[in-house]
This record gives structure tokens, sequence and C-alpha cells, in this order.
């Protein structure tokens, strides 16, 4: 993980930026309610990948259900404008097959901007 956030604010940091996202996940982002306006993914790899973002602090991949998932085809980068409620906090991880829990075939560069 090399995850870079503006987390000294009281509410959802305004910008989430990690260049290594894989299956482990990045638990804990931000802590209660929050609304995530705009994702920005890219899979540098041939082989598909999975985002997946969760709205609670304990996840376990491949069996805790995401309330976002986007598949990223090999070797593009989506961007996505949102509104994605969260009540309990923000997590994710990323995966080679949908809800499952296999690393990708390499790290997925993340960018979640929010509010709260």
């Amino acid at each position: 993980m090399s995850l870079t956030t503006n987390v000294s604010q009281p509410d959802f940091p305004d910008l989430v930026l990690d260049t290594n996202v894989n299956q482990i996940p990045v638990i804990d982002v931000f802590r209660g309610i929050a609304n995530m306006e705009y994702v920005e993914a890219k899979n540098p790899h041939a082989t598909a990948a999975y985002l997946q973002v969760f709205d609670t602090l304990s996840v376990t991949m491949g069996t805790t259900t995401p309330v976002m998932e986007v598949r990223l085809a090999g070797l593009t980068t989506v961007h996505i404008k949102c509104s994605v409620g969260f009540s309990k906090g923000v997590s994710y991880g990323a995966t080679s097959t949908a809800g499952g829990a296999i690393i990708p075939a390499g790290v997925i560069t993340l960018k979640i901007m929010g509010a709260v």
C-alpha cells in the first residue's frame, strides 16, 4: 500500500490516492458517514482486475459484500462520477475476480474523491 490522504481533516478526505491497491484490503480510510463522489482506477496490466469498495471497517475479501465493484479491463483507466453513501466507514481492495479474494495480476492505482 502506498496511501496518501488528507485524513487530518475531521471529515472524509477530499482526496485519497493509492498507487498499490491489491487484494489486501485497505481498512479504515474513513470512519463514519461519508459520500464518495468520484473514482479513478488504473489497471496497467493486461489481465482484468476488480476494484471493491466497502461500507465497513472489517473486510474479509471474498466474503464481505462491497457497496461498489468495478471491473477494470486490462490496460485501462476508468473514471466514474458517482454518489455512493457510506454509514460505517470506507475500505477497499482489488482482486482478480468479481467478489473474489485472489490477488490481481498486478497492483491498481486508485484515486477517490469524497465529501461529507
